[in-house]
C-alpha cells in the first residue's frame, strides 16, 4: 500500500455526483479537481435563493472560498449581494444577527464569513453603510469591554454576550480575528481595530492563558486543547498585519514546539495522557476524542511555520512525516479516523464516515506526502472558518489525481515527495507556485512548471523575498533520482 493508492481509494469512495449542498464537500472537491467554478456558482445560487439565514451564511462562506481561489463572475457577485442584503443586522447596529441563544439574537464570533463580508461589501460598493466596519468594530469593542475578554456571541444593542468558558480559541481567538477582519476592511480609517486586537485581546491572552510553554484551554481548565493550530494561525495573521511585529511572538513559537514537535509523537497535541493517536486530540488530559478537522489545521500550520522554526524543530517535522512509520500510515491505522472497509474518513473517531470527512482526509494525506528539506511550502495564512481546513488552502494548492499533478507554493530549495513506493527529491531554484506532474507510479517527476510569483499582498507567516521574474512556462522534463537520506 502506498500513499497515492490510499488517496486514490478514498477519492473514489466519495459520491461526487451529489454535492449534498454541503459547503465543505464542494470546496474540498474543487481543490481535488472534482468540482468546477460552475458548481460553486450553482451552490451559491441555491444557498442565496433559500432566503434563510443559514443560506446567506453558506453563500458568504463560498464567497470567502472564491476570493481565496481567485474566482470571479457576475453570478458570484450577484449571489453575494443577495446574502449581504438578506442577512439582518442586530436592530440598528452594524453586527449581523446570525445566531440565537436562549431565545435571543446574537452575532457569533465563530461566523467569520460575516467579518469578511465588510470588505466584500466595500469591494462591490454595495450596502456599505449597512456593512460599516468602523462602526461594527466600535460596537464589538463595547461588548468585549463589558465582557473583559473575547466572547462567543455578542449583542451590541444592550452589550450582552455569551461566554461558555473563556476558551483560548472559541471565545478569544475568534473575537480577535473578527476584529482583524474588520481592520482589513478599512485599514486607513479602522486602525483602532488592529490596536484593540493586539493591545487588548492579545494582551489578555498572554496575561491569563499563557502557562510555561503553551496557551491553556481556559484560565482554570489547563492543558492542551485541539484548536492550537487555528489559534496559532490567527496570531500569525495579526503579526503579519502589524508589519510582522508582535509582542510575545516568541511564546507562540514555543507553543508550537511544545504542542506538536519537541517530543515528536509524544507531544501533548498528538496524545491522550501517554497514549499516542497520531492525530489531534480534543484535550490532552480530559477528552480522548480524535479530530480530523483540527488535524488538517495542524499539518497546514506546521508546513507554514517550517521555515520560521529552528533546525531541531524542522528535523522533527521531517521525522513525523517521514519516519520508519510515516504520519499518513499512523493516521490510517491508529487514529480511529479512517475506516479501511469503506476507504472513508470520519470527522471524529466517535462519528460515522462521510463524504465530507473523506475529502478532509484526502487533504491531510496530500499535505503529509510533502516533506520539506531546505525548501518548504509557503502558503498564505488563512483561518477563515471555525474548525474547517479547506479555506486554508488557497489558489496556490491543487491535487489533480487524474492528471497526476499537484500545485504547491514553494520557497526555493530541495523538497521530497513520498506519494509512491519510492521517495522523490526535487530542487526548486526559485520561490513561486509550481505544478508538478508525476509519473504513473508517482515514483518520479515528469514535468515541473512554475506558474505564479507569490502575491505579496497576501499574508504569510514571515516575509518572503519577491521571486525573480521567470516566465510561467514549463521548464521541461526533469531527471529525478530517488532520494537517499
Amino acid at each position: 500500500m502506498t500513499l497515492i493508492s490510499t488517496i486514490t481509494d478514498s477519492v473514489n469512495a466519495v459520491n461526487w455526483a451529489n454535492t449534498e449542498h454541503v459547503v465543505p464537500k464542494i470546496c474540498h472537491g474543487y481543490l481535488l479537481k472534482k468540482y468546477a467554478q460552475s458548481d460553486i456558482e450553482a451552490e451559491m445560487t441555491y444557498q442565496s435563493g433559500l432566503g434563510t439565514r443559514a443560506g446567506y451564511l453558506n453563500t458568504l462562506q463560498l464567497r470567502q472560498f472564491c476570493d481565496a481561489h481567485g474566482l470571479t463572475s457576475t453570478t458570484i457577485d450577484d449571489t453575494t449581494k443577495l446574502a449581504l442584503d438578506g442577512l439582518p443586522m442586530l436592530n440598528t447596529k452594524h453586527l449581523p444577527y446570525n445566531v440565537d441563544y436562549g431565545a435571543k439574537p446574537y452575532c457569533s464570533m465563530t461566523s467569520r464569513e460575516c467579518a469578511d463580508a465588510y470588505l466584500v461589501a466595500k469591494k462591490l460598493g454595495y450596502l456599505t453603510s449597512k456593512w460599516d466596519s468602523t462602526l461594527a468594530s466600535n460596537e464589538l469593542k463595547g461588548v468585549l469591554d463589558v465582557c473583559g475578554h473575547g466572547a462567543l456571541y455578542v449583542n451590541p444593542v444592550d452589550n450582552s454576550y455569551v461566554d461558555f468558558a473563556n476558551r483560548f480559541y472559541d471565545e478569544n481567538a475568534n473575537s480577535l480575528d473578527y476584529m482583524l477582519k474588520l481592520f482589513e476592511a478599512d485599514k486607513v480609517n479602522n486602525v483602532g481595530a488592529l490596536d484593540y486586537a493586539k493591545d487588548v485581546l492579545w494582551a489578555y491572552l498572554n496575561a491569563n492563558h499563557w502557562r510555561v510553554d503553551h496557551y491553556d484551554y481556559t484560565p482554570t481548565w489547563q492543558d492542551y486543547e485541539c484548536s492550537g493550530a487555528g489559534f496559532t494561525l490567527i496570531m500569525a495573521r495579526m503579526r503579519a498585519l502589524n508589519n510582522y511585529s508582535l509582542t510575545n511572538w516568541s511564546r507562540m513559537l514555543t507553543d508550537v514546539k511544545a504542542r506538536f514537535l519537541d517530543n515528536l509523537w509524544d507531544c501533548p497535541q498528538w496524545t491522550f495522557g501517554a497514549t499516542r493517536y497520531y492525530c489531534v486530540i480534543h484535550h490532552h488530559t480530559s477528552n480522548t476524542q480524535r479530530r480530523l478537522p483540527e488535524t488538517v489545521s495542524a499539518w497546514f500550520m506546521l508546513h507554514a511555520f517550517y521555515r520560521m522554526l529552528d533546525t531541531t524543530s524542522q528535523s522533527n517535522i521531517r521525522s513525523l512525516l517521514d519516519g520508519t512509520t510515516k504520519a499518513w500510515e499512523y493516521l490510517l491505522s491508529v487514529s480511529g479516523l479512517y475506516d479501511s472497509a469503506t476507504k472513508k474518513f470520519r470527522n471524529f473517531n466517535d462519528s460515522s464516515v462521510s463524504d465530507t470527512a473523506t475529502c478532509r482526509g484526502v487533504t491531510v494525506l496530500f499535505l503529509q506526502g510533502i516533506v520539506p528539506q531546505v525548501g518548504s511550502l509557503c502558503p498564505p495564512i488563512y483561518e477563515h472558518i471555525y474548525v474547517w481546513g479547506t479555506y486554508m488552502l488557497n489558489k496556490y494548492f491543487m491535487f489533480d489525481l487524474g492528471a497526476r499533478t499537484i500545485r504547491i507554493p514553494v520557497v526555493a530549495g530541495d523538497m521530497k515527495f513520498i506519494y509512491g513506493s519510492s521517495p522523490v527529491a526535487y530542487t526548486f531554484d526559485s520561490n513561486g507556485v509550481y505544478e508538478i506532474k508525476f509519473a504513473s507510479d508517482w515514483n518520479s517527476i515528469e514535468l515541473v512548471t512554475r506558474i505564479l510569483d507569490f502575491d505579496m499582498s497576501l499574508l504569510y507567516v514571515d516575509p518572503i523575498p519577491p521571486a525573480p521574474p521567470v516566465p510561467p512556462v514549463p521548464v521541461g522534463r526533469v531527471s529525478v533520482s530517488v532520494f537517499n537520506p
